[in-house]
Order: structure tokens, then C-alpha cells, then sequence
């Protein structure tokens, strides 16, 4: 009775506290009860601070029953507000900031709330009339005023509490959650475009008035924000200065020394940094008397030099951190004084909000002679090996060396089957960009499933439902096949820089030339076709042959499984024909699923035959790990571990690799499919039921389960260590950080659908198959057309290791020559003059004890000794282009062995 009067008595200060004129909400702003109770409560807000007055039992389970204070928005957006106070009508009593899809009592919502107990929470629910999920702390862990904030980002929306306003903190997933294991922020919810954000209070206590205070309460409608991000790099750098940096040139310039026989290059990238779409105009400063200046759109090579240097050149309407990529070219013009500079700047506005830009400069200085631009380059310390990329490789545990890492990694892509539209997508795993999106057959009814990659970043998809393989190059590593000899590459690119690859930016099929190979696993009609060649039938039954496992081993063939025929194939990387076929319908082995472990064993799940296959390439033996249940994903760990999903049967199964036993069977997840181990031994499954993520300690003990959309069928390790998880039943796939068990990125690939437990980034081959990695660098001459001699590098490669070196050269870094072996002190023989020469040398063990080493690289352009014009020097024996004690060694070394007559 004493709590009742208490809240009544807040009503009428309220009440009091408004006055009649202004006992009113602000323009656009509407309050009601959501759900029955007994009491109805009341909203005031004055001078920008609130009084939120409500009752209702909770915001609970399937329905909820509260005070809202509410206004619409459109898209993206997010709600901030401090909670000044909240009386303790009950511990769970709550208050706080929601986004709601609607106005009944079951729907979908997000809620980031406090308590007057002191603990943080935040709630959701995911399906209107479904069960809510939250994450919330122990009692005592704030006192009022704190700060409370969701934001929403598509179908992303991420709750965070503040001490201060200022430094933000999500609400963490590590603390108490319900149902348990089920709560996580951020919270995918696909909820409409228009949704009602607002101050939510709830006395818990239905019947009881529970008062609350908020000020501060902020709503930004992120829909309608923009922020161009220009970035900017020289032609021989990686990475771009000034990314997520807005007009501060200390930050965003670069520069450059030319003589009168160089042209300076420059890459801009523009990127739309906010969630609004927009298009920007960009414009340039231009040349002068002493400097001509050039621009071009990289991706179609168009010249928009006219347009940036006139009245700006407006890039296409990109989506929120969609991005387009310039090429600015500085050339010096002829009688230049020396030393004379120019400072390039490079601006970008909104086309909707002109107040938001942003500006890089570049600097240009011409010299009379620029030291060495042809005289080649030494990469030997960690400063020159930083000029490449590194993958897999380090200089850290032994400095101024590359040697292989003891990381798993692999190159930043996932390439996802669309299992419903007969493509496989290729995703950056960094930015979540769908960067190219390729059809594995004449129709759409291939039904593509299992993908693996391989050592040299490939893509090879199984379709079960046509009997075929298909080999997708990696177009970032030069692999292709120009079948039209135009010397450009017709491939699916993101030609708008949205990040999604829709309409014409798919080709027809037959049409893209990363699309390299198709393999026909039909018995009676096997056989390699360019695409397009085959014109036979296809079986049009996904069980017969049905080709599913899919996996390479450490020669980099690949190993294909077929359903019906019982039959596994040996298939050459290089191109494409079977090398063998073992049959395996002795055993009566359906194969699902494949992996190819650190011995060279090829491990086949067999699907409700209850056994694990186990291959030995070497011999054909074949011999079974019986578990007991239905076998499905298959997972290596780094410590000689095989783990098996149950599906239906809901086991989890390990087997050690080296003995071929079975370990342990354990209780796992319903219908797991997918399964991938992380470096720290912990084990993930894809759970399609209860459309979770698993994720179990090495020895099966389950640590945390994340919700992850509808019907997740795969799980794969990124290049970060990070897990990703396709889905099935949506059009989505999710990364998850391992350090918070939080999904930090969502994708939706337009259309699709995808059914794939494989090594979908290569994670498994290049690591536990067999530890590879690469460092790759662009050596710049500075001039166009440049002669190229030869590339040598000093290098230590122990027994089970090798260490290979190719090369390729382009003037614009758009269109490369054909890759070439480069043989150590050789002259190169077929790359072409080119202004850049792209080295990648590429490192590889047979296990994780020894690594190749490089030393020092060197590339040498010509005019240089041992090419087809310049013979090597007299005397020089090691054919190193030098005369030196090497070869005087040499040389003694072989008159002291001569037992010929002319050596007396």
C-alpha cells in the first residue's frame, strides 16, 4: 500500500511538473501502454528532460507489458538517452531506450535497459510472438545516471551503456544470459524499414507505477547521414592513408620525386563511410605550366580528367561503404625547373549534404636525376618486406628473414555456394564485400554445395545435382583464362562498388574467364571441358553420382567423393583432368563430406552409414573409424584431431588422426552439420534446428551457443581467426568473433541460399593439409614499358619444404601478363616490359617444425646480364651477374677436382 501511494504521489508532481501547457511530448513524439495492465502510466518532457511514468509485469518471453514514449524512423538509426533515475519497485523493475517493429504486445524488438538494482541488459526478440533472449549483468554494477544507446545498422542492432556518454561500451555477452545460452549482441533482426524507437519503462509490478528520468535523449536518423572517406596511396604501397580520417592532410598526403622520364601515380579510393546512399563529386586541382595531370576511373579505365579538373566528375550512388577506386597520373612537362612541386589536392562532396567532404593531397617533386628507378631493388629487412603483402608469413620470430608463420591463415575470402541459383559468391572476409559472383553451370539447377580452395587461392564446387566440379579462379592472384586473347579479363566484378554483385554483374555462363574448368563426374561420360565445351546431359539427381566431399591435399590436387557411384577422384590443379579414381563401394561409402589431413590422409564422412572412411592416397588402402551415429561435417584441429558432427543423432565424435581411433563420443548439438576448430583447439558447429552456433572446448564440452539466423548449415576460420556461418534458410551469412562469441558482421547475398560444410576459405588446406604461405610485392621502375632482366633471392630450404618464385608485369596494375616461374640468377624469359613486376614467392612445408627462408630478394629490370642482349660476365660461374670470391671458390674448387689432362 505505502509503494502505491508513493507512485501515485510521482504522478501528481508530474502532473505539477508540466503545467497544463506543457504537459505535452515534442513534435512527433506519441505515448501509450503496450500490452493489458491494470494502470496506465503517463510521459511528460520539459527543457529536454523526461519523466516516464509506467507499470506492466515485463518485457519478457513471448509478450510484453510496459510504457513506451515513441517516434518512427525510416532505416538505419539509433536512440541515446541518460537515465538520471528509477524508483525500485522491483529489482527487475527497468528502464531504458528500445527499437520496436511494432506497437503489439508480441513484437520483434531490441531493448538496452538499466535497473535500479544496478544491472545492464539487453533484450531482444527475434520473431514476433517468440521467445526473447538477453544478456544482462549481476546486480550492483552501475548506479544512475548512466547512459544507454542502440543503434541499428540493416538487420544489426547492437545495444551499449556509457558512465559518461562519451566512451561506449556493447553490452558484453560473457555475462548472464536467457535463455540460456542464447543471448548475444549485437541481435540479427529482420525487422521492416519503419520502426518506433523510444524510452521504454516497466515497474514489473503490474498494477504499481514505476517513475523514471531521462535526459539526453538523442534519435539520429543514420538513413539520412553521409561522410565521404577519400583515401589515398603511391603505386607502390598497400596500404591507403587517410582511411576513416575526414580533411586532415597531415593524415591523408603522399609523395612522390620524378625526373623528366617518370610519371607519378596515385591511388584515390573514395568510400561512402555512413549508412545513407549517396553519389559524390569529385574534383581536382589540376596541372599547371610545369605538370600535366591525368585521372581515370580504375575499374573501366575511362579518362575523367575534364570532368575532375572542370566541374567535378560524379562517382555512382554508393551504399553505405560502398567505394570506387581513381587513378591520378602526375607527368612533369618538358624544360621543368628543378625542384619544382606540385600539391595535388583531391576533394570529395555530397551530392545530398554538400557541407560533407573530404580532401587528400598529393605531392609531386621533379629532380634532374632520380637515383636508381631502373637500377632494380634488394628486399632483405623487414622494411623492404613490409612493401609486400604477407600471408602465412613472417620476419618477427628470426628479424630481416621471411619464414612461414606458426598462425593458421589464409587468403581474406570466403567463397559461399548459392546452392539455390547455381553460383558461388566470393566475399571479402575483412569488409564483408561481395566482390564477384559465378555460375558453376548452364542453368541454375546445379544445386553447388561443397566448396574447398586451394593452395593457390582457387575455388573448386562440387554440384550434386548435374554430376560436376567446377574450378573458379582467384582473379587477385592472376588466375584465369583469357579465351578470347584481348588481353582484358571478362570476370563478375562489383562494377558499382556496392558491395553486392547483382544483374549484369553476373555473367552468363561460358562468359567469365575466372571460371576456368569444368569436370564431368558422370560414369560413361567423365571427363575436363573448358566451359561451354560439354555437350552431353547432365544427371539432374543430386544423389547419383552426386559428387559432395571435396578437399585437396598438399600436391594440391583435388579429391572429389560422388553419393551413388561410391567413387573418389584424383583430380590435377593445373588443368583439371582426372589423374585416378578409387573405388570405395566395397565399403559401401556414400560419401558427404572430406578433409585431407598432415600425413596425407584423405578423411571421408559417410553419412548415415555410421563410419569415418579413411584413404591413404600413397596405396589406396582404405580402412573405416566406425562411431556410431550418423556422420556428417568433418573438422581438423592443429593437434591431430578429426571431429565428426551427428546431425540428427546429436553426437559429437573425435578421432586422433595418427592412430585412427576414436577418442571420444559426447552428446553434441541437434542437427550439427559444419564443423571448424579455431586455433586454441576450440571446436565450432553449424546446428540447423535450433539455427545456432556451437562452440565446445577440444575435449566436447559445450562453451557457449550463439543464435545465428535460419538453418546455418556450415562453419569456416577466416584469414583473422574469425568464424563464419552460413545459412539456408535466409539469404545471409554472419562472422563471429571468438574473442566475444559476438556476431561483429552480417552479409545478405542478395537471392541465395546456401548449403556448404567445406573448407570454404582454405583455412584447412593451407594449414593442416600442409602449412603454406607467400609474400608478394610490386617492384615499381617509374617508367612505362620497362625491360625486365632477372630476379634471384638467397634462401635456405630445408628437406620437406620448397620455395617457389613466379612473376607477372603490367604498365596500369589493371591487366597483368600471364604468370612466370622465375628461375633462381635466370633471366626471365616471357614476361613482358611493364612499368611493375609483381614477385610472389611462395613458401611450403610438409610439417610444422621447418620452414623455407628468404634471405634477400632482388629483381634486376634490364638492360642486365644473362638476358637474350647481354651476355654474363667472363668468369662469372654462378651466373649471378657479378665476379666476386663466390666464383673464384668455384672455380679453384672445380680445378682441384679436374683429373683431366688439361688440368696437370
Amino acid at each position: 500500500m505505502k509503494l502505491l501511494i508513493t507512485c501515485l504521489v510521482s504522478l501528481v508532481l508530474v502532473l505539477s511538473f508540466a503545467g497544463n501547457a506543457l504537459a505535452q511530448l515534442p513534435a512527433g513524439w506519441s505515448a501509450r501502454d503496450i500490452g493489458v495492465q491494470g494502470t496506465t502510466g503517463a510521459a511528460i518532457e520539459k527543457n529536454g528532460e523526461w519523466i516516464v511514468i509506467g507499470s506492466g509485469s515485463d518485457t519478457w518471453y513471448r509478450s510484453d507489458v510496459f510504457y513506451y514514449v515513441y517516434r518512427t524512423v525510416l532505416g538505419d538509426g539509433e536512440i541515446t538517452a541518460r537515465v538520471v533515475s528509477a524508483e525500485d519497485t522491483h529489482e527487475w523493475a527497468m528502464a531504458g531506450v528500445m527499437i520496436r517493429e511494432g506497437l503489439d504486445a508480441n513484437s520483434k524488438y531490441a531493448f538496452m535497459t538499466l535497473t535500479p538494482s544496478g544491472n545492464t541488459g539487453f533484450l531482444h526478440r527475434a520473431v514476433a510472438g517468440g521467445v526473447m533472449n538477453s544478456s544482462n549483468s549481476d546486480p550492483g554494477k552501475i548506479t544512475f545516471p548512466y547512459w544507454v544507446k542502440i543503434v541499428r545498422q540493416g538487420n544489426r542492432f547492437t545495444g551499449y551503456y556509457s558512465a559518461d556518454g562519451t566512451n561506449w561500451v556493447a553490452q558484453p555477452n560473457n555475462e548472464t544470459v536467457y535463455p540460456d545460452p542464447q543471448g548475444r549482441n549485437p541481435a540479427t533482426i529482420d525487422m521492416a524499414e519503419t520502426v518506433y524507437v523510444g524510452l521504454a519503462v516497466t515497474s514489473h509490478s503490474d498494477g504499481v507505477l514505476c517513475r523514471a528520468m531521462f535526459d539526453n535523449v538523442a534519435v539520429v536518423d543514420l538513413s539520412q547521414y553521409v561522410q565521404p572517406d577519400l583515401q589515398i596511396r603511391t603505386d607502390d604501397e598497400l596500404l591507403y592513408a587517410g582511411d576513416d580520417v575526414y580533411n586532415d592532410l597531415g593524415l591523408q598526403t603522399r609523395s612522390q620525386t620524378v625526373d623528366e622520364n617518370m610519371v607519378a601515380v596515385y591511388d584515390i579510393r573514395l568510400e561512402n563511410d555512413r549508412f545513407a546512399s549517396d553519389g559524390f563529386i569529385i574534383t581536382c586541382s589540376g596541372g599547371n605550366e610545369s605538370w600535366s595531370v591525368s585521372c581515370y576511373d580504375t575499374l573501366s579505365g575511362a579518362d575523367i580528367t575534364s570532368a575532375v579538373t572542370g566541374i567535378g566528375w560524379t562517382s555512382p550512388v554508393l551504399l553505405s561503404r560502398g567505394y570506387v577506386d581513381l587513378t591520378l597520373e602526375i607527368t612533369p612537362e618538358l624544360n621543368i625547373p628543378d625542384g619544382s612541386v606540385l600539391e595535388e589536392l583531391v576533394t570529395a562532396r555530397s551530392v545530398t549534404d554538400p557541407n560533407k567532404d573530404d580532401t587528400v593531397k598529393a605531392v609531386t617533386t621533379f629532380a634532374d636525376s632520380v637515383p636508381g628507378p631502373l637500377q632494380g631493388r634488394v628486399y632483405t629487412i623487414n622494411e623492404d618486406f613490409d612493401k609486400g603483402a604477407l600471408v602465412g608469413v613472417e620476419y618477427e620470430t628470426v628479424p630481416d628473414q621471411l619464414q612461414l608463420s606458426a598462425q593458421s591463415v589464409t587468403l581474406p575470402f570466403i567463397w559461399v555456394p548459392n546452392t539455390n541459383e547455381g553460383t558461388v559468391s566470393k566475399v571479402d572476409t575483412r569488409t564483408g564485400r561481395e566482390l564477384g559472383r559465378y555460375r558453376t553451370g548452364p542453368s541454375s539447377g546445379g544445386d553447388p554445395s561443397r566448396t574447398t580452395v586451394d593452395l593457390l587461392g582457387n575455388c573448386w564446387v562440387a554440384n550434386r545435382h548435374t554430376g560436376t566440379v567446377v574450378k573458379i579462379g582467384l582473379l587477385e592472384n592472376g588466375q584465369y583464362m583469357d579465351r578470347n586473347w584481348n588481353g582484358i579479363i571478362e570476370t563478375s566484378r562489383d562494377l558499382d562498388g556496392d558491395g553486392d554483385i547483382t544483374g549484369d554483374e553476373i555473367l552468363p555462363w561460358a562468359s567469365d574467364e575466372c571460371v576456368i574448368y569444368e569436370i564431368v563426374l558422370i560414369p560413361g561420360a567423365e571427363g575436363t571441358y573448358v566451359p561451354g565445351q560439354y555437350l552431353g546431359t547432365y544427371t539432374n539427381n543430386s544423389w547419383d553420382p552426386g559428387p559432395r566431399g571435396i578437399a585437396v591435399d598438399k600436391s594440391n590436387n583435388v579429391w572429389v567423393g560422388c553419393f551413388g557411384t561410391m567413387k573418389y577422384y584424383c583430380i590435377r590443379n593445373l588443368d583439371g583432368q582426372i589423374l585416378k579414381t578409387v573405388d570405395v563401394s566395397s565399403f559401401n561409402h556414400t560419401a558427404y563430406g572430406a578433409v585431407v589431413d598432415e600425413n596425407g590422409i584423405l578423411w571421408s564422412s559417410g553419412h548415415n552409414k555410421g563410419f569415418v572412411l579413411r584413404l591413404d592416397p600413397r596405396d589406396n588402402l582404405v580402412s573405416t573409424v566406425n562411431v556410431g551415429h550418423y556422420v556428417y561435417g568433418l573438422g581438423l584441429d592443429r593437434f591431430g584431431h578429426l571431429f565428426v558432427s551427428g546431425w540428427t543423432d546429436s553426437k559429437l565424435s573425435r578421432i586422433d588422426i595418427h592412430t585412427g581411433t576414436l577418442d571420444w563420443t559426447k552428446i553434441g548439438a541437434f542437427q550439427s552439420r559444419g564443423v571448424a576448430c579455431t586455433d586454441d583447439g576450440d571446436v565450432w558447429t553449424a546446428d540447423s534446428e535450433p539455427n545456432t552456433v556451437t562452440r565446445w572446448s577440444n575435449d566436447g564440452v559445450e562453451l557457449k551457443t550463439i543464435s545465428v539466423g535460419n538453418t546455418p548449415t556450415g562453419v569456416v576460420v577466416d584469414a583473422l581467426g574469425k568464424v563464419w556461418v552460413v545459412n539456408y534458410g535466409d539469404e545471409y551469412i554472419h562472422r563471429i568473433d571468438p574473442q566475444t562469441n559476438l556476431i561483429d558482421l552480417s552479409k545478405r547475398i542478395v537471392g541465395t541460399r546456401h548449403y556448404g560444410y567445406s573448407d570454404m576459405t582454405g583455412i584447412i588446406s593451407r594449414t593442416f593439409t600442409t602449412t603454406t604461405g607467400s609474400w608478394t610485392v610490386v617492384h615499381n621502375t617509374k617508367a612505362f614499358d620497362s625491360r625486365w632482366g632477372v630476379v634471384f633471392w638467397n634462401s635456405y630450404e630445408p628437406m620437406g619444404t620448397s620455395l617457389a618464385v613466379r612473376v607477372r608485369s603490367s604498365n596500369d596494375r589493371r591487366y597483368w601478363s600471364s604468370w612466370e616461374e622465375a628461375r633462381n640468377y635466370s633471366p626471365l624469359r616471357n614476361t613482358p616490359n611493364g612499368r611493375y613486376l609483381q614477385v610472389k614467392a611462395t613458401f611450403q612445408s610438409a610439417n610444422r617444425e621447418d620452414s623455407p627462408v628468404i634471405y634477400d630478394l632482388t629483381v634486376n629490370p634490364s638492360p642486365c646480364c644473362g638476358d637474350l642482349e647481354h651476355s654474363y660476365p667472363l668468369s662469372d660461374v654462378n651466373k649471378d651477374c657479378k665476379v666476386d670470391f663466390t666464383d673464384l671458390a668455384i672455380m679453384a674448387a672445380e680445378w682441384l677436382d679436374c683429373t683431366a689432362p688439361e688440368c696437370d
